[in-house]
């Protein structure tokens, strides 16, 4: 059984934006698209999943008519589904805060750094300094 995922998966192999990804001198939008791609890619597949795990979870059930079965595999993939994108989203959310909170140390830490040059250099031009007032 062949998926869509599958499928896109394989046109994502024989794309140009893959041939763009080996060469060494791809662009940072060429890698965006590529990201984006995995993305709808992973994305396909997870639908597809919650697809045959609603088929299964349905068919455990053999005395609902075709009609409740499929209500039941909708209801099944789209509460899966809406899982799927709270999981995701709440990993996006953490990925911006962990951004956010590494962008304020990074600034922090290059504040201090700058500071340590800044009286390196003080103290280095004090004591060439130094030497030449006490002779003078």
């Amino acid at each position: 059984m062949d998926s869509k995922a599958s499928k896109a998966a394989k046109a994502l192999k024989d794309s140009k934006a893959m041939k763009a990804m080996k060469d060494s001198k791809a662009s940072k939008v060429s890698k965006v698209e590529i990201a984006r791609l995995e993305g709808y890619l992973a994305w396909e597949a997870e639908v597809a999943a919650a697809e045959r795990d609603a088929r299964s979870f349905a068919a455990q059930f053999p005395w609902l008519s075709p009609g409740e079965r499929e209500n039941l595999e909708q209801a099944y993939a789209a509460d899966r589904l809406r899982y799927a994108e709270d999981v995701v989203d709440r990993a996006v959310e953490r990925c911006r805060q962990l951004a956010a909170r590494y962008r304020s140390e990074c600034r922090r830490i290059c504040a201090r750094w700058a500071a340590v040059c800044l009286s390196v250099t003080l103290a280095t031009a004090l004591l060439a300094v130094i030497p030449a007032v006490l002779h003078g």
